[in-house]
């Protein structure tokens, strides 16, 4: 088996998990493999204010890299889904206060499908200027609006590179949103 010390005994910093991050013995408690030894063991303290956090969590690390390289390896299966899940979070945070629910993209393909691609416009304008203002009711220093769809996303669309950049835009927000989100809630 193992020879020395114990890979099952090893010292645990509790407080780091807390934002504590000291490393004195009244916040270190030793596993065993029985159990712990609670001698000198004391609860860590929570500085956040309990009564505005969100029992939910949205995620917060997407990239626009893992977007486009999941899809290309799921045949644009990965940002449809993630997509949708974006959608998702922004009606999460944004419902309460704005009123307002995006549609599903999926639902907005299907309609701009059979309305020749305009419904997929005006929900792609429509979830960019949404974005933009929860931004900014949530005083978020970042920028994002239907100017950008329409720039990047269908007048440059042409350039490869502008599309990625309106996708950075749209991920980085959704991050930044659910990152609020998480911390203060509604």
């Amino acid at each position: 088996m193992y020879k020395g010390r114990s890979p099952l005994r090893r010292p645990v910093n509790v407080g780091a998990a807390y934002g504590g991050g000291s490393n004195s013995s009244a916040n270190t408690a030793y596993t065993a493999g029985t159990g712990m030894n609670n001698a000198s063991y004391t609860p860590p303290v929570n500085n956040m204010n309990m009564g505005s956090c969100s029992a939910i969590l949205l995620t917060t690390n997407c990239a626009w890299w893992k977007m486009l390289l999941l899809g290309i390896v799921t045949l644009g299966i990965y940002p449809m889904i993630a997509n949708e899940l974006m959608v998702h979070d922004l009606n999460l945070a944004a419902s309460r206060s704005d009123g307002k629910r995006t549609f599903s993209p999926m639902l907005a393909s299907f309609l701009g499908a059979i309305t020749l691609f305009v419904f997929y416009f005006v929900w792609n304008h429509q979830y960019a200027n949404r974005l933009g203002n929860e931004l900014c009711r949530r005083g978020t220093n970042y920028k994002i609006s239907a100017f950008h769809f329409w720039i990047f996303g269908i007048l440059l669309s042409f350039t490869i590179v502008c599309p990625i950049i309106y996708l950075h835009k749209v991920i980085k927000a959704t991050n930044l949103i659910n990152e609020d989100f998480n911390r203060r809630g509604m």
